[in-house]
Formats: C-alpha cells, sequence, structure tokens
C-alpha cells in the first residue's frame, strides 16, 4: 500500500501561478499565450514560476483560453486495411508537424454512422473533418454547414464536388490495368471487387474498365472485402469451367484470396492465369508469386491532406483539390 507522500502532489493551476507570481490571472494566460502587451521582465517572472511549479495548462484550458482545439477529425471506412493505416499514419504525421491533433473513427462504410460520428468529433471540438469519398448524407452536409468547419475528400479527386477532395480519378487510374492487358495480350478478364454500396470509389473504378471496348470479354464479381471474398469467386471461376486470362481484383486483399485459391487448385500463375491486384500493399511484393499491382500515393495523400486543412486553419487560405497518380507496378503474376 503507497503511503501518503508517495501519492502524487497535487497538479498546480493557473491561480497557483498568479498568486505565486504575484499578478492576475489574465497576466498568465497574456504570457501563456506571448502576448506583446506583456513587457519582457514581467514573462521572464511568470515563466520561472511557472517551471518551479511545474505548471502545464490543460487541453481544455488551452482551447478556451485561444477559441482553437487544433485538433481534426478524421472518417475511414475501416481500420482492418493497410491502405487507411497507411493513409491515417501519414495523416497524423504531418498534423504533427503543424502542431494539430488526429482524432480517428471509422464508418464501416455506412452514412448513418458516418453522420453520427462527425457528430461526435464536431461536439468534441474538430475544427475540421477528412473523409473517405465524395459520397454524402444530407445530414452530414448540414451538420458541417451549421457547425461551419472544412471538409476535404479523400481517396477520390473531382474538383467540382461539394468539397475539395484529394485523390485519384479512379476511373482513370483502372485503365493502367487495361492497357497492361492489351500489352500482355489478355482478351478475357474477370474483374473481382468489393460491394459498391455507398463506394464511389469502386463504382468509378468499374465505370472506367466498362467505359473500354477493347476487350471481348469481361466478367465481373462482387464479393466481401476480404481474402475469403476473394477465395470464393476464385472457386466460382474454377467451377463454371471458363478459366480467363487474367483475375483483376479492385483491391490486393482480394487478389491475396484469389493468389491461395488457385495455388490450392494447382492452377500455374500466370501461366495458367494471371492475377493483378489494386492498392500495392506492403506484403505485395512478397507473395509467390510478387503480385503486380496499382500503387496508390496514399502517403502523400495524407501529407496534402494535413498541409491543405492546416493551411485554411491558420490563415484562412482556400483549401486546393490535388489529383494524385497511381503507378503500375509489374510483377510476376502477369
Amino acid at each position: 500500500m503507497s503511503s501518503i507522500r508517495n501519492l502524487p502532489k497535487k497538479k498546480a493551476t493557473l491561480k497557483d501561478v498568479a498568486r505565486t507570481a504575484n499578478v492576475s490571472i489574465a497576466t498568465v494566460s497574456r504570457v501563456l499565450n506571448n502576448s506583446p502587451s506583456v513587457t519582457k521582465k514581467t514573462k521572464d517572472h511568470v515563466n520561472d514560476v511557472i517551471q518551479k511549479l511545474s505548471f502545464s495548462p490543460s487541453p481544455m484550458a488551452r482551447a478556451l483560453n485561444s477559441g482553437r482545439t487544433r485538433t481534426v477529425g478524421a472518417l475511414v471506412p475501416t481500420l482492418d486495411h493497410a491502405i487507411f493505416s497507411k493513409f491515417l499514419e501519414a495523416l497524423e504525421k504531418r498534423l504533427s508537424d503543424h502542431k494539430h491533433s488526429l482524432v480517428i473513427s471509422t464508418t464501416n462504410g455506412s452514412p448513418k454512422t458516418e453522420f453520427e460520428q462527425a457528430t461526435a468529433l464536431l461536439n468534441m471540438g474538430a475544427e475540421a473533418l477528412i473523409v473517405s469519398g465524395k459520397q454524402r448524407s444530407l445530414e452530414f452536409d448540414a451538420l458541417v454547414k451549421r457547425f461551419n468547419v472544412p471538409v476535404i475528400i479523400t481517396s477520390y479527386y473531382d474538383p467540382n464536388a461539394d468539397y475539395p477532395s484529394i485523390g485519384y480519378d479512379n476511373a482513370a487510374i483502372s485503365k493502367l490495368a487495361l492497357n497492361h492487358f492489351i500489352e500482355k495480350q489478355y482478351n478475357t478478364v474477370a474483374v473481382i471487387h468489393g460491394p459498391t454500396t455507398d463506394n464511389d470509389r469502386t463504382r468509378d473504378r468499374l465505370e472506367g474498365i466498362k467505359s473500354d471496348n477493347r476487350f471481348s470479354d469481361v466478367n465481373y464479381m462482387e464479393v466481401a472485402l476480404s481474402i475469403d471474398g476473394g477465395c470464393q469467386a476464385t472457386r466460382r471461376i474454377i467451377s463454371s469451367g471458363q478459366r480467363p486470362d487474367v483475375i483483376f481484383c479492385l483491391s490486393d486483399v482480394l487478389a491475396l484470396g484469389v493468389l491461395f485459391e488457385l495455388q490450392r487448385n494447382n492452377i500455374s500463375i500466370p501461366n495458367d492465369v494471371a492475377v493483378m491486384g489494386f492498392d500495392n500493399l506492403e506484403w505485395a511484393e512478397h507473395t509467390v508469386p510478387p503480385l503486380t499491382s496499382i500503387e496508390l500515393s496514399v502517403k502523400d495523400m495524407g501529407k496534402h491532406a494535413a498541409d491543405e486543412v492546416c493551411s485554411f486553419l491558420n490563415t484562412g487560405k482556400p483549401i486546393d483539390s490535388v489529383k494524385l497518380s497511381g503507378h503500375l507496378l509489374k510483377r510476376e503474376t502477369t
């Protein structure tokens, strides 16, 4: 059992600093905010007292004094997939460079959940919201209008969207795969993708493929966005007896399931069937064989989003939309 003398001392308050320094609480507050109205002598004296008392103002107190929480909220569909983790890591690091904090909420791809989580973030003082995709509910739009906060769309580029966007032309990027298939002389294509409901990124990628008339035979299969979803789709392809030249997965997670299932059935990759992924997750180059994939610059997306939102919050500079590119990484599965 701890003795009383080992218990932590009571934390010093703003009032303690003012009393010890023999100045007003308002003067201490001005010193903390580096106000030019306080003389150097007074600043030095108050700062000495602050150091001796080990005083540290709480985030709540700083927010009350400055009217700023310096907090940004990010809403993403899930944390289960590395693509969002990479984006959030870059976003948080860059926000920290700008002396801002990040609070993350997941939506499971549900507009209702996104609205509820956005409400919670704004009620706790988030000064801006960063979201995935351009599709929003009317309730969300009304919420951010009421709170008068900036919103940035990520993973999607559309300069005409309701909010500034930092991301990709998903339809155009999907054509990188199609150009590669033409180069490899693949004629029949199976496209495996996750749910399209409430996912405008996937819908646009599919539209990019469907708008291309260079292929005689393209089949589409919607499954759960998981390794098991890729396995299930591959079993359906095998059982159909109609083996395509290439299986194009709109996520590396699906592609991993495809690789597993093809290998379980002793189907050679790429000699019997080629496989291509999307996202270039960190393990893609280490699969057997290494997975051909489209790399999206998600770290750059996080950095740009942080730079743009902090510039707006600190200076009022309008947020610019930023178009990012994708890159095809040719490996041994095609």
